[in-house]
């Protein structure tokens, strides 16, 4: 018996685990009711189409994202181990010990070719990431060297999530992790 009443927050948060586990193109606004408990018309109540509630999933993980993962970056309370230790532990939950890796990553490369619609909000995350990466590096380069660290960085952990998921073996995000203490020795 589908639920009367849930909110907006609800049907993002139940989205985001949905869409993280089938896809963007293998997620249905039929899904996403079945697993929120309520009618597809309750989805429409809230959300014009699949599009918009993706929308709302990626601005929501952004969020979760600022707060619980890029902060232990920028913290100045800790040094830069303790920084690393915190953000990498966040890092193992949301990318590994989930089902899905990374969905800002998945998406983009699942709609890239066929939908722009989401490259703004994914942009968003990645900038905001790459500053907090940079923040770190900067405790040790200049910040130009930094910069560049973030983006390498970065991508090298995309890839290293990617084949985790593939081989299904967390030796290659232990190697990256490994690489963030070598680089700020």
């Amino acid at each position: 018996m589908p639920k009367i009443i849930i909110t907006k927050q609800e049907i993002v948060e139940k989205s985001y685990q949905v869409f993280r586990t089938r896809g963007y193109h293998n997620t249905s606004m039929a899904l996403v009711a079945k697993e929120c408990e309520i009618f597809k018309s309750g989805l429409y109540h809230y959300f014009s189409s699949k599009e918009e509630l993706m929308n709302e999933v990626l601005l929501y993980v952004h969020e979760l994202s600022h707060d619980g993962l890029f902060s232990y970056l920028q913290n100045q309370k800790f040094d830069s181990k303790q920084r690393i230790e915190k953000f990498l532990e966040k890092l193992k939950v949301v990318h590994l010990r989930q089902t899905g890796g990374c969905i800002f990553g998945n998406i983009i490369l699942e709609t890239a070719n066929n939908n722009d619609n989401f490259s703004e909000v994914i942009q968003g995350y990645f900038d905001e990431y790459k500053v907090a990466l940079a923040s770190l590096f900067e405790l040790k380069f200049e910040k130009v060297e930094s910069n560049q660290l973030a983006i390498d960085w970065l991508q090298e952990l995309e890839g290293a999530i990617m084949f985790s998921r593939l081989y299904n073996d967390n030796k290659y995000t232990e190697k990256i992790h490994k690489k963030l203490y070598k680089i700020m020795a």
